[in-house]
């Protein structure tokens, strides 16, 4: 099995990131979304919209297996998750807990949110996120608001 190093990112990884999310949006997210959705989507996850966000305090982590890019996650200083993405092929294996545990530890506060695409929803259900609202649809993006409560993090 491989092993999987969980990382602070930085702007080296950026790009690489930027990639490995376009994979994951374009296999589970995109289909769900018209034109107007997929545009404002890929500027948000594009390397310098990213690198913009962490310079402004956002901190973001990666998932390294073999040197490679396994997955991504950012959070905002309120606990706020603006991007999780695990590369396709390695869903089910747990890099998204680790990369949510590592993102939300040392940050104290009452919950984290995230706002989940459709197809994302039941893998967040899965880390124990809960449902706080109805589908919604800004700027073309179609997501569900989700909460994680309590302090400890991911179950």
């Amino acid at each position: 099995m491989t092993q999987t190093t969980i990382t602070p990112v930085t702007t080296a990884h950026l790009p690489a990131v930027a990639e490995m999310i376009e994979r994951g949006f374009a296999a589970c997210v995109a289909p769900d979304y018209g034109p107007e959705g997929q545009a404002t989507f890929r500027a948000f996850a594009a390397a310098d919209a990213i690198a913009r966000r962490l310079i402004a305090g956002n901190a973001g982590f990666v998932a390294l297996e073999r040197g490679a890019i396994a997955g991504f996650i950012e959070v905002t200083p309120e606990r706020h998750i603006p991007l999780l993405f695990v590369d396709p092929p390695l869903h089910r294996r747990g890099i998204a807990r680790r990369l949510l545990a590592a993102a939300l530890a040392g940050r104290p506060g009452a919950r984290a949110t995230v706002n989940a695409s459709p197809r994302a929803v039941t893998a967040y259900e899965r880390l124990g996120f809960r449902p706080t609202g109805p589908m919604r649809l800004e700027n073309g993006l179609v997501f569900r608001p989700m909460a994680l409560p309590g302090n400890e993090g991911p179950p």
